[in-house]
């Protein structure tokens, strides 16, 4: 939304992400989910400038993307590594120092991202002492509040964070939100927020096209669910319902589960008691752009069968980008950022409103076009801007 670009213009020559993602290193190189990369090369190219990434390290040996350095300057700040050294430390305070010598610029523009007492105390700095500072809210403040546990460390995580979404989103320059709640909520204490566009893969999504039709004598329909597996991912839901749908349904059903985590052995085990090895596919984790888009493609729907409320998962905005239809659970950013006409809602925990879900989607060829169709609009609306192009308009003050 150009139009509602405020603020008056400077000189802003630097531009500094602070979080919004982690990396890996083999210690010449670093590495981060594509999406990621992707939007910061996007970034550089666009303000034809060298940024800044401020992030921390990760060991999970997932991430195959590689971040250009003559594009992009990595700062390492924390380290969530098992085996973090002394040297570690001492290198997390030389990026301190690189960070402090970064926002201490007028001519630096810092993007900010995250939801913790910390980054409240680097948006200070940068509001005094940066040329421009605009906040990105990717989590609903007050669902983050209720997840908190009812501990005493649990009411205290609660309280800094009702003061510092408040404080954060007031003191900045404007607030990038992802999704309507995030949105609704930055508008109490900043006019000047826009809802961001989602950071997928946009060079992969953009001239992927998808007939809105479907072939009605296929027998083979084809379930994706692309996400981790923890529990309240509600995968185990997903079996269950898919196990009754191949015992009263004649076609050939196949599900790929696209992901990893700490419940992937539980899984297994479903599939393995249910007796459904041979319609059910664990790719692992996958991140090489060609394949993730593949997936989506050759799949027939997109399932997010979550229990407990989210936010706004980047996979629905994937999804639709690509044309594809979309089974979520009601709650979270998904209830408030979506039409009953754009997909098909189940309530949250209920593998039987889950499978009435998938019947009625097999079933129904009419509603499955429908889908469709929707899921092709809202992908115009998804592709017609990138975020890293939006976000650095945004930062700038650029209009148009």
């Amino acid at each position: 939304m150009p139009g509602q670009y405020t603020y008056s213009t400077r000189d802003i020559k630097n531009i500094c992400i602070i979080g919004g993602g982690v990396v890996e290193t083999d210690g010449k190189s670093y590495f981060c989910k594509a999406s990621i990369a992707e939007y910061l090369h996007d970034l550089a190219k666009i303000t034809n400038n060298r940024i800044d990434f401020v992030t921390s390290i990760e060991d999970t040996h997932n991430y195959v993307s590689h971040i250009d350095i003559n594009r992009v300057n990595v700062i390492v700040q924390g380290n969530s590594r098992q085996n973090a050294t002394l040297l570690d430390v001492l290198f997390d305070f030389k990026s301190q120092f690189q960070l402090l010598r970064k926002l201490l610029n007028q001519q630096t523009g810092v993007i900010l991202c995250g939801l913790t007492i910390g980054r409240l105390g680097t948006m200070v700095i940068t509001k005094i002492f940066a040329g421009r500072v605009i906040y990105y809210l990717g989590s609903d403040p007050q669902l983050m509040a209720k997840l908190k546990p009812n501990t005493f460390k649990g009411t205290l995580k609660r309280f800094g964070l009702a003061c510092t979404f408040p404080l954060t989103a007031f003191l900045s320059d404007g607030v990038l939100a992802r999704g309507n709640a995030c949105y609704i909520q930055s508008q109490r204490w900043n006019k000047n927020v826009i809802l961001s566009q989602p950071q997928i893969l946009y060079s992969q999504f953009k001239n992927h096209t998808q007939s809105p039709n479907i072939d009605t004598t296929n027998t083979i329909v084809r379930f994706l669910y692309v996400g981790k597996l923890d529990k309240n991912k509600g995968v185990h839901l997903l079996l269950q319902a898919v196990s009754r749908l191949i015992n009263i349904d004649q076609r050939d059903i196949q599900l790929t589960i696209l992901g990893s985590g700490p419940e992937v052995g539980n899984l297994k085990k479903i599939v393995h008691e249910q007796k459904i090895s041979k319609n059910v596919d664990f790719t692992g984790y996958i991140d090489k752009p060609e394949q993730l888009l593949t997936f989506y493609t050759r799949s027939d729907i997109i399932i997010i069968p979550t229990v407990t409320a989210e936010g706004f998962p980047r996979v629905i905005d994937e999804a639709m980008a690509c044309g594809k239809p979309v089974v979520c659970s009601r709650l979270g950013g998904m209830a408030t950022s979506l039409n009953d006409d754009e997909v098909i809602f189940v309530e949250p925990g209920s593998a039987d409103d889950l499978y009435k879900a998938l019947y009625l989607f097999i079933t129904d060829k009419k509603l499955h076009n429908e889908l469709k169709m929707k899921s092709l609009i809202r992908a115009e609306k998804i592709l017609s801007i990138s975020a890293a192009k939006q976000h650095s308009q945004f930062l700038l003050g650029v209009l148009g």
